[in-house]
């Protein structure tokens, strides 16, 4: 399963994540992000977004870790819906966070 401390919307492309917990064993996991109501497969802009590192290569394991993730320019979380952990293989949703619809942070530099 997966789960974290606090969750921060830095600015419009970038999002904290404390303590995050992922055992890392999805067969075809990653951070993904969507803008339907249900945590399902997305069309292109949409879907995978890079990890910490800039990588879109299937996750690893999170024991505890300190995470910010940046979306790509194309994106805004004034306009998501939510950010997974999603497998594509299986599709599962293996934990995540719902963005509020009225979501009021600064532009990214």
């Amino acid at each position: 399963g997966v789960r974290s401390g606090e969750i921060t919307v830095l600015d419009d492309r970038t999002i904290s994540i404390k303590g995050l917990h992922y055992d890392g064993l999805g067969p075809d996991a990653f951070f993904y992000v969507g803008i339907s109501d249900v945590i399902q497969e997305q069309p292109f802009p949409y879907g995978i977004i890079p990890d910490e590192n800039g990588s879109r290569q299937k996750l690893s394991a999170y024991i505890g870790k300190d995470v910010v993730l940046k979306l790509p320019t194309a994106l805004s979380f004034t306009r998501l819906r939510w950010l997974s952990i999603w497998c594509r293989r299986a599709q599962v949703d293996f934990g995540n966070v719902r963005l509020p619809l009225d979501l009021n942070v600064p532009p990214a530099l």
